[in-house]
């Protein structure tokens, strides 16, 4: 585990080559560990290596059903794909591990906006369900930028202006740049 923790530490100083070396010495020991299946998976997906990145978050979840973590990067490599139904259903297999799980709810609200976007026969449906998601995330954590910007796309896209003024101005005032 000394060799996962260097390498997440490695992946939040933006160096992948050190990140990719320390993961794989872990596997090294053992080629089942979740924790540095997903942390390689996070190195490739950042060099754009989607089909390895995915490849690496499966394993992760097969050895590890209730690995939270690796389910979220699964699904964000779907969402990165455009594969969005799959991406939907890894974010709500995070959920059913951990209902606070901000990320894998504030991503699957994303997934549910880009089927809309979509499938344009029922995107009031699946928009009605992104945003039950970003208002559940915004119960919890209320600061949220992200939330209120997307909630503000689609009231635009919707009609609602009005309702899209206001979710788009408290997303200005809560990240300003």
């Amino acid at each position: 585990m000394e060799e996962v923790t260097k390498g997440y530490r490695y992946l939040s100083e933006q160096d992948l080559e050190r990140a990719e070396i320390a993961f794989a010495h872990a596997l090294e020991f053992n080629a089942d560990i979740p924790e540095a299946l997903n942390g390689a998976g996070v190195v490739e997906r950042r060099r754009g290596r989607l089909d390895e990145a995915r490849r690496r978050f499966e394993h992760a979840v097969k050895v590890a059903p209730d690995f939270a973590e690796g389910h979220v990067n699964l699904g964000e490599t779907g969402l990165t794909e455009g594969r969005y139904e799959s991406a939907e259903e890894d974010f709500r297999a995070a959920l059913r591990i951990d209902p606070d799980l901000m990320v894998a709810r504030l991503n699957l609200a994303r997934a549910l906006l880009h089927r809309g976007r979509r499938d344009t026969g029922r995107q009031a449906e699946l928009w009605a369900a992104a945003r039950r998601e970003y208002l559940h995330l915004l119960e919890a954590k209320p600061d949220l930028p992200e939330a209120h910007h997307d909630l503000g796309y689609m009231d635009y896209h919707s009609g609602a202006y009005a309702r899209a003024a206001a979710e788009y101005g408290k997303a200005v005032e809560l990240s300003p740049t």
